[in-house]
């Protein structure tokens, strides 16, 4: 019996790209001079937060957001504007129940045609549409979909995790050891490596 009361929407994504190659872009600074590379325009592309300011919002075809949604009227109206096409996951409870913190409500999620969901701060799922997703950073649950829609490689853009909170460079650890559990077929490779560079086997200086 899983831990969450909200995720059982995510039960649709499971293995809806199996065997896959994803594009996960953040919005760090190595964003700024990123290429795109030969088998960009054939990989699944995920996009989180402000990935709207840049070029490759038009390439997205998943678009992850949490935080701010009320804090932020600007970045609110950039969400709110964006296609309507656009599949968009927001991050709306934790442990339960709303999580404030200027997260989506479900009322505005549903109003978006966002499929949210539930995260917790403590552990990863053992299936990601019983149990919460790992939260800390918007990036956490990104990634953990794009597994569990049945990536077979994974490319990180724009994750540099330089200069962001101390906790994040371990959460980054405890998913290594999480996905070479769960998903140990699935490579993952950081493009323009930073604070991750050291995490994973694969690298491109692009």
């Amino acid at each position: 019996m899983g831990n969450s009361l909200y995720n059982s929407e995510l039960k649709k994504y499971k293995d809806l790209h199996s065997n896959s190659e994803f594009v996960l872009i953040a919005t760090g600074p190595t964003l700024n001079t990123f290429l795109k590379f030969p088998k960009y325009s054939e990989c699944i592309k995920v996009g989180v937060n402000r990935i709207y300011e840049s070029p490759l919002i038009g390439d997205i075809d998943y678009y992850f957001f949490g935080s701010d949604y009320y804090l932020n009227g600007e970045h609110r109206r950039k969400i709110d504007s964006l296609p309507s096409g656009l599949n968009k996951f927001s991050s709306v409870y934790r442990d339960g129940k709303e999580t404030g913190l200027g997260n989506i409500n479900r009322e505005d999620s549903d109003r978006l045609g966002c499929t949210p969901f539930e995260c917790c701060l403590d552990k990863f799922p053992d299936e990601q549409s019983e149990d919460k997703l790992l939260g800390h950073s918007i990036i956490f649950p990104a990634i953990q979909m794009i597994l569990y829609m049945g990536a077979s490689k994974v490319y990180l853009v724009g994750c540099d995790i330089d200069g962001h909170a101390s906790e994040l460079p371990y959460w980054w650890g405890e998913f290594k050891k999480w996905k070479d559990l769960k998903y140990p077929h699935v490579q993952i490779v950081v493009i323009n490596p930073v604070g991750l560079r050291e995490m994973f086997d694969e690298y491109e200086e692009i």
